[in-house]
């Protein structure tokens, strides 16, 4: 085992201790700390067991630093969000264009790496059916399909607009002469996540206002009718909202771990060294 005291100037100034031995098996050790520092001399077991327990402390702490700092060191990215819009479009008879603004990425939290929009519409319809005849029965069936549509102001979506095809809703009826019928549905769609990375893009949602995106629908209503005497009124509605999550690195800031890692160790082992190393 390397004696104790060369082995803490070591590992605090990378310098190296010179022993000698004086009279009287008395050890004079010296390290650059700026004075001449001699130590009488203990059991040879006891300075072992001592220098043990010394050198225990010291792995424990440094143990400790190194933890620290990887700890710190791991936390290399993170995200920011889910944003929800702060327009959302409430029900809203179709068709229509609207606008959904989202709170740009604030640049001081570090530089973007990726946008992730996600949207959510609800349709729904409502029909009003009446067989006019006195006489015949009619039957049919309607059907009602909504896509949506996001897109930017640049036309940077550069895999397409963001779209949602909502589930199509369907009514069959049959009604006897003189009768009618009112049915209202409605359907949830959700948009998978998706990411964009592109330069252009990660410029847009970058700054400190708001990016607006438009919102457009396009409704599909289809009817078949039996019987020559049958009225049809629909009426259909949507509602759209969007969240945004900002993907970041953070800023790197000075790595201090180390410095108190070594502060750490310097404070916890000075009484040991004191206790260790108190006389002349």
């Amino acid at each position: 085992m390397l004696p104790v005291f060369q082995t803490i100037c070591q590992l605090w100034q990378n310098q190296t201790c010179n022993c000698q031995e004086a009279t009287c098996n008395d050890m004079i050790r010296s390290c650059s700390f700026g004075t001449r520092i001699a130590y009488a001399p203990l059991d040879a077991d006891l300075r072992t067991k001592k220098d043990d327990k010394i050198m225990g402390h010291l792995s424990s702490l440094l143990a400790g630093s190194t933890a620290l700092a990887l700890c710190v060191s791991s936390a290399s990215a993170d995200s920011s969000g889910p944003i929800v819009t702060s327009t959302p479009i409430p029900t809203t008879s179709t068709d229509f264009t609207g606008t959904l603004a989202f709170p740009q990425f604030d640049p001081s939290l570090g530089a973007l790496d990726s946008v992730t929009l996600a949207f959510s519409s609800t349709l729904s319809t409502s029909f009003s059916i009446a067989n006019n005849s006195a006489t015949l029965s009619s039957a049919g069936k309607a059907t009602t399909a909504l896509m949506v549509s996001v897109e930017d102001a640049n036309g940077d979506f550069l895999a397409g607009d963001p779209q949602l095809d909502i589930p199509t809703l369907k009514f069959q009826f049959k009604l006897a002469p003189d009768a009618s019928t009112n049915n209202t549905q409605s359907v949830t769609g959700n948009s998978s996540d998706l990411t964009y990375t592109s330069a252009a893009i990660l410029d847009e949602f970058t700054g400190d206002g708001d990016i607006d995106l438009t919102a457009n629908t396009l409704t599909d209503s289809s009817l078949s009718l039996s019987g020559s005497e049958t009225s049809f009124n629909q009426v259909t509605a949507a509602s759209l909202t969007g969240t945004v999550t900002y993907g970041y690195a953070p800023d790197p800031v000075p790595d201090q771990v180390p410095t108190l890692g070594l502060l750490i160790v310097g404070l916890a082992t000075l009484p040991l060294v004191r206790h260790r190393f108190e006389r002349k």
